[in-house]
Order: C-alpha cells, then sequence, then structure tokens
C-alpha cells in the first residue's frame, strides 16, 4: 500500500494532541516559525528570545548561533524517533482543528459530500 503522507506517525500522533493553543513561535531557518508546543520547541523559543530576541520585531538573525542551530538540528533529528517531546514540530494556529487524519481518498469523499449537502440547501436560502 502506498503511503498517503510523507509525514511520519509521530507527527501525525502529535498533530492529534493540539489544540488551539498548542502553538508557539520561535526561531526557524528563515525567519520566525510556529511551532506545536512540547519540550523541544518551549526550549527553541527560550533560546531566541535570549540570542535573538528582535527577530520577532522584524530583524534577520545573522548570528548563526550555535545553541540555536544544535537545537533545531536535534529537533528534527527526533522527528525520525518516538519521543514527541524532542522533536520539533511545524504546525500552523490552525492545527489544533485537527481532529482526524483520514486517507486522500476519504479527505476528498468528505469534502465531496458536504459541498453536496450546501448546494441541496441552497435553495432554501435564497430570500425572494
Amino acid at each position: 500500500k502506498e503511503a498517503d503522507t510523507c509525514f511520519g506517525d509521530i507527527w501525525k500522533n502529535r498533530l492529534l494532541k493540539t489544540d488551539d493553543r498548542s502553538t508557539i513561535v520561535a526561531r526557524g531557518f528563515v525567519g520566525p516559525l510556529r511551532y506545536l508546543r512540547n519540550e523541544a520547541s518551549v526550549q527553541l523559543a527560550r533560546l531566541t528570545v535570549e540570542k535573538v530576541p528582535n527577530l520577532f520585531v522584524g530583524q534577520p538573525d545573522i548570528t548563526l548561533d550555535q545553541a540555536l542551530l544544535a537545537t533545531e538540528m536535534e529537533g528534527h533529528r527526533a522527528l525520525a524517533g518516538e519521543d514527541d517531546e524532542k522533536a520539533l514540530f511545524y504546525g500552523g494556529e490552525v492545527a489544533g482543528r485537527i481532529q482526524d487524519i483520514p486517507s486522500v481518498k476519504e479527505l476528498i469523499e468528505r469534502i465531496a459530500e458536504e459541498a453536496e449537502k450546501i448546494i441541496k440547501e441552497l435553495p432554501g436560502k435564497v430570500i425572494v
């Protein structure tokens, strides 16, 4: 069976644990980046505030601080493991709205069903 996604189970499982307050902003390779909140992302956010606080007001990080780079690399390597507190997961604010991870086929079928329902209900919503 071909995989529906290149994201591993560690990422999918962490995503399903996320709610609307479970993200945090810290340094990314190209500027501020939103991560799913866990021990690794909180540690990176603290280092960001300590080492490059101006990143949050639009000033690029050109320091290449070794502690920041090491924390980021360790967090990315941990994605291949099983400890979801050590891995850095990219994730936006909408992550907390994801309740399940269907296959691509299931997702498309859901979207089509919802669209059909909306279309069928439209005539009753027209005010003449």
